[in-house]
């Protein structure tokens, strides 16, 4: 799960760097640029919402952990084939379309990386088990920097290879997701209950 929180922070990370960099040397202007961002963070926002609330009725791996990364993976495919033209309106295009699949796939699996997190984790560690969690998750913007621009210079500033290079290291995410997480399921998660916190809030009432 560290290692997924991470790796989407790693993504975004491109795509707030990389994408917007090699955008602006294809000539795009100021609010083409602002709209692939904004086509990022909007998609990334609404999937999260959709994606919290099926997580909690169903399994978190199967329809949000593994399907959101496949979808992030899709997406960064999608923004390299941006590469593929010189004319800017087409590259525009594509990498707004490849913005939204890749907001939807981060989105997707953000919150839902943190829920994960807590049903496995007993309520009483949940703090500090969700600390470790975020300084991974967090530090994915570090090492996305690092690594796109060391890939980048290795590459000798290839865009397709930059981003392909990420999505091979989500689909190797995908892979250990799938053969790795053990799924709790949404009857058994941990929960606090109604009843359990009436009865704690009348203790506390008779101590005072």
């Amino acid at each position: 799960l560290c290692w997924g929180g991470l790796t989407a922070n790693l993504v975004t990370s491109l795509a707030w760097g990389l994408v917007l960099i090699w955008g602006h040397q294809q000539d795009l202007t100021s609010l083409q640029l602002a709209n692939i961002g904004s086509a990022f963070t909007f998609s990334k926002a609404f999937a999260m919402i959709v994606s919290g609330y099926i997580s909690d009725r169903t399994d978190r791996r199967r329809s949000v952990l593994l399907g959101g990364f496949v979808v992030t993976s899709a997406g960064l495919l999608l923004t390299a084939w941006a590469d593929a033209t010189t004319n800017p309106t087409e590259i525009y295009i594509r990498l707004c379309v490849g913005g939204i699949i890749i907001g939807c796939g981060i989105g997707s699996v953000y919150c839902v990386l943190t829920a994960a997190l807590s049903d496995h984790t007993a309520p009483r560690d949940r703090a500090s088990a969700i600390g470790v969690y975020k300084l991974w998750r967090d530090s994915g913007y570090a090492f996305g920097g690092l690594l796109t621009g060391w890939v980048a210079d290795a590459s000798g500033g290839s865009f397709v290879t930059t981003t392909t290079v990420v999505a091979g290291l989500v689909m190797v995410l995908v892979v250990s997701i799938g053969g790795l997480y053990e799924e709790v399921s949404s009857k058994t998660r941990p929960s606090f209950e109604p009843v359990e916190l009436i009865e704690n809030t009348n203790k506390v009432r008779e101590i005072d």
